[in-house]
């Protein structure tokens, strides 16, 4: 109670005060830690009081973005970076899952704080959380690491690019579970996000040259499920236009072309017309595997 009232003090001074008071206000706080205690103390008190603590969180993280307040909190969190510790901790306990990803979701936000989360391995952590048997925890897990990559790109393009192997085995591995359906839907669609965002178009690049992740989304694309091939597809079209395919992987796609033909093709007379964009990328692969069949006719 004493830790929530010192923080409702500090953001009604913020509210009240002019931003240069305001921003002072929230440094002191920051100083003082009670972000960070706010983040700490949900599995030590009753529901209604993780809600309100929760609360307190996001309207302290949004006064920050309203005053301007970054370079305060960006050097807090420096000096903690393990702040947001308790929160990903909490995701694993059913009686703070709920508020312990409200919370991480309005953090991923702030760049200062999606870097240290990132920092601390938050994505393999998320990854596996998602990849559980508990539904709940599976989709605010997903749910939370979509925020941390998507939110500020700028930060996880660079991450995921110093990271790339490790990264990309723990989204594949979501890829992977076989009969979780709806996940592997919700990943291939972070994928496809992840690959045509200019901010990770390093990213991009390293992950359409590697032969072995075509394999993955050919074999996905066999799935029974149009809209499941659909989601498939807004990945491995990315692979399948690149100019700059590499030799392995244009050899691969050549061997494979009927087979691409047919499905990519089929899935083109089954997509509902009016969707214009999609059938305009569908066409568009089409063509482009076109280019390969006057070789293979002709060897």
């Amino acid at each position: 109670p004493a830790l929530l009232a010192a923080v409702r003090e500090c953001l009604d001074l913020a509210a009240k005060a002019s931003p240069c008071e305001g921003r002072a206000a929230i440094a002191t706080a920051l100083q003082a830690g009670m972000l960070c205690q706010l983040a700490a103390c949900l599995g030590s008190v009753g529901f209604e009081t993780q809600k309100e603590a929760m609360n307190m969180f996001i309207d302290f993280l949004r006064a920050v973005s309203d005053l301007e307040a970054g370079t305060a909190l960006a050097i807090a969190i420096d000096s903690n970076p393990e702040c947001l510790e308790p929160l990903l901790e909490g995701l694993a306990c059913p009686t703070t899952l709920t508020c312990c990803a409200e919370m991480l979701r309005e953090a991923a936000r702030h760049p200062a704080l999606a870097a240290a989360m990132l920092r601390c391995g938050a994505a393999g952590r998320l990854a596996a959380l998602a990849r559980g048997k508990d539904f709940d925890q599976e989709a605010e897990a997903f749910s939370v690491l979509r925020a941390v990559i998507l939110e500020q790109p700028a930060v996880a393009g660079e991450h995921v690019a110093d990271n790339f192997g490790a990264f990309f085995g723990h989204i594949h591995g979501l890829l992977h579970d076989d009969g979780e359906y709806i996940m592997q839907r919700a990943t291939l669609k972070l994928l496809g996000d992840i690959l045509l965002h200019p901010e990770f178009r390093e990213v991009m690049c390293a992950y359409v040259a590697r032969v072995d992740f075509l394999k993955i989304h050919m074999t996905l694309l066999a799935d029974v499920s149009v809209s499941m091939q659909v989601s498939v597809f807004h990945v491995l079209k990315v692979f399948l236009v690149n100019p700059y395919m590499p030799g392995d992987m244009l050899r691969l796609v050549t061997r494979n072309i009927q087979r691409l033909m047919r499905l990519i093709g089929g899935l083109y007379q089954k997509i509902d017309a009016d969707d214009e964009s999609l059938s305009a990328d569908l066409l568009a692969v089409i063509q482009s595997l076109q280019a390969f069949v006057e070789p293979c006719r002709s060897s």
